[in-house]
């Protein structure tokens, strides 16, 4: 039988539709897709992504099933009814010849051996898969409704050993919602997600499924907690501003909260409030929260260049924009954390727009460095164009169009 990984990688050549396009249309992250079809990962985690592939690539029926069996799910056509298999004229259903002639039927045979061994093994089988099939029905995912902008909260990982769990997530949730509510910010939404979140890629996947903007997980053990942000990229169309909008946040920087503070629970609310302003492009509201939020700075060093990394964002737009400021901020992100290819990208793209002597050759340096630590990344690409435009020494037209052919090929 072809695995699930075989028969993705054999209908999507067949389509010739591209891994980014069919990620983003599912949607899941492209690397998701891309290790479905090389079997790193053997199976979706859920049916709905299985059937929107066959959708997508325009599977037959026995295609779409087969591919649902081999991600270990049921197949979406009943096998035929007892009926449907007696000989028919015009539609009426013949009785059956043995029956009619009263002749007599011979006695079913008893199952022994192997036969016995594999009628066991098909009831075990089929029993799981009803089981998980009736688990995974049963649940709710929430989802983001048209012009809402939601948060999902996902149940923290234990790590007690055993010991009595916590409901850290919905702690979170009603500090989050007391932020919100005070702010008077409409359209807002926090939801819990009914299963645990365990590494950036699922909650990636979580905020395609969802339509998020932001993505709230962790885990705690008994001395600790950690909380994580992921903020999904929006790939179904452009994004406001063509330069100056970058990424929400950067990847996998925690905020450690002690399980027991009400103060640090406010704060990871205060970010989140901040990251939800950022995401709506309100700038100098998000500065307000940030700034409150930084009254009392985190002593983890992620935490603290994840906190500098958003207020340096807020200072770069908004009409109390301080360019100065913000590369000021992202230089502190970078100390803490050399390796953020998002902190070099901003603080690039803010010596650009602060527009003095000399910046388009500091602009072009950090966003080299961004693309030495993620040489994929569209946006650096575009904005050090922008910066070889604005030097406009001889040759750098060139650059600048090599650098933009380059962004539309990681952005395809």
């Amino acid at each position: 039988m072809q695995t699930f990984a075989d028969l993705l990688t054999e209908y999507t050549s067949r389509t010739g539709i591209g891994d980014a396009e069919l990620a983003r249309r599912i949607p899941v992250s492209r690397l998701t897709l891309v290790r479905w079809k090389e079997g790193v990962t053997e199976r979706p985690r859920y049916r709905e992504d299985v059937l929107r592939l066959a959708e997508l690539l325009r599977l037959t029926d026995d295609e779409r099933d087969l591919l649902l069996v081999a991600a270990g799910f049921a197949p979406e056509s009943p096998p035929a009814s007892a009926e449907s298999t007696l000989p028919q004229v015009g539609g009426t259903v013949l009785p059956d010849v043995a029956q009619s002639a009263r002749l007599p039927v011979p006695p079913r045979r008893r199952c022994t051996g192997l036969t016995a061994a594999a009628v066991a093994l098909v009831a075990v089988v089929g029993a799981g898969l009803a089981a998980g099939l009736l688990l995974r029905d049963s649940t709710v995912y929430p989802e983001a409704m048209d012009g809402e902008s939601l948060i999902v909260l996902a149940p923290f990982v234990n790590y007690t050993s055993g010991q009595q769990g916590f409901n850290v997530a919905g702690r979170l949730r009603e500090s989050i919602d007391t932020e919100v509510r005070e702010a008077g910010l409409t359209g807002a939404r926090t939801v819990e997600w009914p299963r645990e979140i365990e590494d950036e890629e699922q909650a990636a996947e979580v905020g395609g499924r969802s339509g998020a903007r932001l993505v709230i997980w962790g885990e705690y053990d008994s001395g600790r907690v950690i909380a994580r942000f992921t903020a999904p990229r929006t790939e179904t169309g452009p994004r406001t501003g063509e330069v100056v909008d970058i990424v929400s946040s950067p990847v996998g920087l925690p905020v450690t909260i002690n399980a027991g503070l009400t103060e640090e629970v406010r704060h990871v609310a205060l970010i989140t409030l901040g990251q939800l302003y950022l995401e709506q492009q309100e700038f100098d509201l998000a500065k307000t929260v940030l700034i409150q939020a930084s009254t009392s700075p985190p002593s983890d060093p992620e935490a603290l260049a994840h906190l500098r990394f958003l207020l340096g964002r807020a200072y770069r737009g908004g009409e109390l924009y301080d360019f100065d400021e913000a590369i000021w901020l992202f230089t502190q992100t970078l100390a803490l954390r050399p390796t953020s290819a998002e902190a070099y990208i901003n603080r690039g793209l803010s010596y650009l727009d602060r527009g003095r002597e000399g910046d388009p050759d500091e602009a072009i340096a950090d966003l080299t460095r961004a693309l030495a630590i993620d040489f994929q990344n569209a946006a650096a690409y575009r904005g050090r164009a922008a910066a070889f435009e604005a030097r406009n020494d001889p040759g750098d037209a060139e650059r600048a169009a090599a650098d933009r052919e380059e962004a539309e090929q990681y952005e395809s």
